[in-house]
């Protein structure tokens, strides 16, 4: 009950914090950003990423789910990964093989997800495996979220100027 109440927050605070910024002005999540997102992983040492921020104020970038090329938005107030059952579709998770047993509360109302976990999400030089993550049904997220089941394992990240660094 707990864990449901945690995502929900999360949840609702990035759709009520970014999802709205994102969608300005009917703009898709790719022109939101102040440069390609391709461009914004800037070069990385050893075992970090840097991300540049976007004109929207988010980290954004290209993020490898199980292997996938994704763009993936840092938001440190989920709990969890976020995916939408399309991509989650294209990084290899059989949707019709989950269980939609959590209800995570969004702009547009109460969604049903399910937990999984993802056999590895990578960025720059970071790499982790098996990292938990929710898919959420209806397309209810605006792009894929990098919560805090990725960012928490992480040896250290943080945010100088329009700079975020990531650290394993």
């Amino acid at each position: 009950m707990l864990t449901r109440l945690v995502v929900s927050a999360s949840l609702a605070v990035f759709i009520a914090t970014q999802a709205p910024a994102m969608l300005a002005s009917g703009k898709d999540s790719e022109s939101t950003a102040s440069q390609p997102v391709s461009q914004q992983v800037l070069p990385r040492a050893p075992n970090s990423a840097m991300l540049k921020v976007g004109r929207d104020g988010h980290f954004s970038g290209h993020f490898f789910f199980n292997g996938q090329p994704l763009v993936g938005v840092v938001d440190t107030g989920a709990t969890f990964v976020g995916l939408n059952e399309a991509v989650a579709v294209e990084v290899g998770i059989r949707v019709e093989d989950l269980v939609y047993d959590y209800t995570v509360a969004t702009a547009a109302g109460d969604v049903k997800a399910a937990r999984v976990n993802l056999a590895s999400l990578a960025v720059g030089g970071v790499s982790l495996k098996d990292v938990d993550a929710l898919v959420l049904r209806n397309n209810a997220l605006p792009a894929s979220l990098i919560g805090m089941s990725f960012l928490g394992r992480l040896s250290s990240y943080g945010v100088a100027g329009d700079t975020m660094r990531l650290v394993q």
